[in-house]
């Protein structure tokens, strides 16, 4: 009796673990996919894309108007800057946030002061392709202000070198 249980034992064992050679794929380089080095292909001629904007580099919005369009508002440019900018920049514009007094002890890093001429001899262009484009610092607010707004937005930040806040 005591046979036969060792041998029933040893046929279950066996065939319990002849389940357990399945073909997983475990390693991601056996899956159905593209290698890591085939790009994606090219969209067809004539492709049109649905939304986004072409990308804006520092040179190319530097050379955009010295002017913002006609119909840019300070007044909503203060309103989005109060929501987008304040928690960083402060009310004042000079960089005495929340975001750096809170969030970013020890670390010696403050936000650009807006008041500074380093910021206000730059180009309106230059300061509307910063608000898009974010720096190294700052987020990009390509997606959240439409080109107008960004342009409303630059339009209160030269009232910081007038003054005229």
């Amino acid at each position: 009796m005591a046979r036969r249980v060792i041998r029933l034992t040893i046929v279950a064992a066996a065939l319990l673990s002849a389940g357990c050679d399945a073909p997983w794929q475990h390693e991601m380089r056996e899956q159905p996919s593209l290698a890591s080095t085939h790009s994606p292909r090219e969209p067809a001629a004539g492709t049109l894309t649905t939304r986004g904007e072409p990308r804006l580099d520092r040179s190319t919005a530097e050379r955009l108007s010295q002017t913002p369009p006609p119909s840019v508002s300070a007044s909503n440019g203060r309103a989005l800057y109060e929501i987008y900018c304040v928690p960083c920049h402060g009310l004042s514009g000079t960089g005495d946030g929340l975001v750096p007094k809170h969030f970013m002890l020890g670390v010696d890093v403050r936000p650009a002061d807006l008041t500074s001429d380093a910021v206000q001899q730059h180009s309106d262009g230059w300061l509307y392709g910063t608000v898009t484009n974010g720096t190294a610092r700052m987020p990009s607010y390509r997606y959240e202000l439409t080109p107008h707004e960004r342009w409303d937005v630059v339009m209160f930040v030269r009232q910081f070198r007038s003054g005229a806040r």
